[in-house]
């Protein structure tokens, strides 16, 4: 029988009582879910200072022969809405017994993709092409009055940080989770959306590596925050909560 045990740091059960049989998140504590935000947030620093301009001046697709060019624009269904839809449509289809893990899957992947666009409504960053259009002088990020454009700058001015990046690696985490052995397949698929965005001109270095830390946020809170999980957990689990709405508290064997 599974023991009492709690992880000291966030206070949830060990991995074989939290829907163990199915999720296997590659951080547990905090400080773990601290240091992955770390590794894409600094790069991104160093992108943004370093590889930003380059990078969009860089004719990159021109470089590459049309076939692998037709194949890195294909890889950005993955991070596409309608196409992210399609792929977790494959878990009901394919493995009925993780169905009620489809919710999970969804708020990882989805809720990504929201707060990615929450803060382009906040930023006025210009996309790529439209820096380019405009002369490619001067720096990429938004002067003072161009902040909390509310989403009435249109998509030209919406670059930070990378939605498709984001719902991408939200879907790629939580299909690592729950498929744990198809996790590098899965992390190249997100890899290839965010190279896809850059080469085309569609966002800056630092977008994508921007969206990949603001999924890893998303992700680490739908599978580690103890009242989201909890609440993941029981219907993944097929149990009911009572009529005031609180998880009821779970008996054990003696």
């Amino acid at each position: 029988m599974p023991t009492s045990r709690t992880d000291p740091t966030l206070g949830l059960p060990p991995r074989d009582d939290a829907a163990g049989e199915y999720w296997s998140f590659p951080a547990r504590t905090r400080r773990e879910v601290s240091f992955g935000f770390l590794l894409l947030a600094l790069p991104a620093i160093g992108a943004f200072l370093t590889l930003d301009v380059p990078a969009a001046r860089a004719t990159l697709l021109d470089a590459w022969p049309g076939e692998i060019v037709s194949w890195i624009n294909h890889g950005e269904v993955f991070g596409d809405g309608l196409g992210a839809l399609t792929i977790l449509a494959g878990v009901w289809f394919l493995d009925p017994r993780r169905r009620r893990c489809l919710p999970r899957l969804l708020a990882a992947t989805f809720g990504a993709g929201a707060a990615a666009n929450v803060v382009k409504a906040c930023v006025g960053r210009p996309r790529p092409f439209q820096w380019l259009a405009d002369g490619g002088l001067g720096g990429t990020w938004p002067a003072a009055d161009a902040w909390l454009p509310l989403g009435t700058n249109g998509t030209a001015w919406q670059s930070f940080p990378s939605g498709h990046t984001a719902t991408a690696v939200g879907l790629a985490l939580g299909l690592a989770s729950l498929y744990p052995q198809g996790r590098r397949y899965f992390a190249a698929l997100a890899v290839l959306v965010a190279l896809q965005r850059v080469m085309t001109d569609m966002h800056f270095v630092s977008d994508v590596l921007a969206g990949a830390a603001t999924a890893w946020l998303t992700a680490a809170g739908v599978f580690l925050a103890p009242s989201i999980h909890a609440r993941f957990d029981r219907f993944e689990r097929g149990e009911r909560f009572p009529a005031g709405g609180s998880p009821a508290p779970r008996r054990r064997a003696a």
